[in-house]
């Protein structure tokens, strides 16, 4: 079967998320990229439940028909109201509502035609159904917020996809819970500048590069807000510890996680405790399978770092990355470490990194068959850059594998 994702922000991070997690669960997949920040996936099968486990996937959708695009282009409005197409769209519902979105390699002059189509194509649904409701877009694709406000998931969110020589046409299936996501960002009961900027779905996508699973053991030595233990237990960590150099992150993520707890039926075991990592020991948490942690990016920015003051936060980030490298060396069962480094870009040359050597036994994740696709996301290293347009200090996330 063929489904279609619409990936967030950061493409290339979103698409190796979702390799990652088809992956771990045994599946086989084929992904081709049929447009910007959309790539068809080939699969058996692929439920809700994993869809909603993704935190850099925007939508999902569920091929109908593929044509040749000149038979489209030609009449398109005979494609549309085809009987059996319209009851793949719409299944046996008395009132609909229906958007189109056009993906891709669009045809000149043809996104000028898209409203009057779907207005032709609405005229003649009205013939078949109770009431009928097209719900347009100022932007060629149709938002996941305007697909949820308007309960287009009981209709059809039409996707037109212009690939090569064909159209392909998706139905969309789900939308991010965007709604979650913003609630365990802004509305825990802790949060501030320094500690709860990771946003959550950057946190979801650590973990599930990490390959943590239920019987799993995460560490996060920079614990902050909690915000990568919180998303590990929403995807089924069961034994999740916490440590930071300061008591009152270890206060505000304990506070985070009983009031998410109270929210969710899933269950984990938390230990959370003070400590520095550069002198925290194996022994004192064994069992540890998963490292997954964010170097603090220190105080907030208001301006671009000179580069003899990045190079001086680099340093500092340094003796913690080489510290959390050591002592999950010292961990038998570690089988992988996910960690977000800052760099701090310049107006001009090369950002400044925080140097590290990949520690003995461990490899980068292998990103290169997909970074070809989206090459400006992948650093010179093999990490993926993460940064808004408005930050003055990105993050650089680097996923590294046990090898022997």
């Amino acid at each position: 079967m063929m489904f279609a994702v619409e990936l967030g922000r950061e493409p290339l991070l979103s698409l190796v998320e979702l390799e990652t997690r088809f992956r771990t669960q045994g599946q086989r997949t084929t992904f081709q990229v049929i447009a910007p920040k959309v790539v068809a996936i080939e699969v058996d099968s692929f439920s809700q439940e994993l869809f909603f486990s993704l935190g850099g996937s925007i939508k999902y959708a569920q091929l109908l028909l593929r044509i040749p695009a000149d038979e489209f282009t030609h009449d398109p409005l005979r494609i549309l109201i085809d009987d059996m197409f319209i009851h793949s769209a719409f299944g046996d519902e008395e009132s609909v509502s229906f958007a189109v979105s056009a993906y891709g390699n669009i045809p000149s002059g043809f996104y000028r035609k898209i409203k009057p189509l779907a207005i032709q194509w609405k005229k003649h649904l009205k013939q078949k159904f109770q009431h009928v409701r097209f719900v347009e877009s100022k932007d060629p694709t149709t938002s996941s917020v305007t697909v949820a406000r308007n309960r287009l998931l009981r209709g059809c969110d039409l996707w037109m996809v212009f690939f090569k020589d064909e159209v392909l046409f998706f139905k969309t299936l789900a939308v991010q819970d965007f709604h979650s996501f913003a609630e365990r960002d802004f509305g825990r009961p802790r949060r501030n500048a320094r500690n709860g900027m990771l946003p959550p779905k950057l946190a979801r996508i650590m973990v599930t590069l990490s390959g943590a699973g239920e019987k799993s053991v995460l560490h996060d030595p920079f614990v902050g807000s909690g915000t990568i233990l919180q998303e590990a237990g929403l995807l089924g960590v069961q034994k999740l510890i916490g440590t930071d150099i300061h008591p009152q992150n270890i206060t505000d993520a304990q506070q985070n996680l009983d009031w998410l707890e109270e929210r969710t039926d899933k269950k984990w075991s938390l230990e959370l405790a003070a400590g520095d990592i550069r002198f925290i020991t194996p022994e004192q948490y064994p069992g540890v399978t998963h490292v997954v942690a964010e170097i603090d990016l220190g105080d907030p920015l208001q301006r671009r770092s000179r580069p003899d003051e990045a190079v001086s936060f680099a340093r500092e980030a340094e003796v913690l990355a080489q510290a959390l490298f050591a002592y999950a060396l010292g961990q038998q069962t570690c089988s992988a470490i996910v960690l977000a480094l800052p760099f701090w870009p310049h107006i001009q040359g090369q950002p400044t990194r925080v140097s590290f050597s990949i520690p003995d036994g461990f490899s980068l994740l292998d990103s290169y068959v997909f970074g070809a696709l989206y090459p400006t996301e992948l650093s010179s290293r093999g990490g993926f850059d993460y940064m808004r347009p408005d930050q003055f200090v990105g993050r650089e996330i680097l996923a590294f594998q046990k090898t022997k």
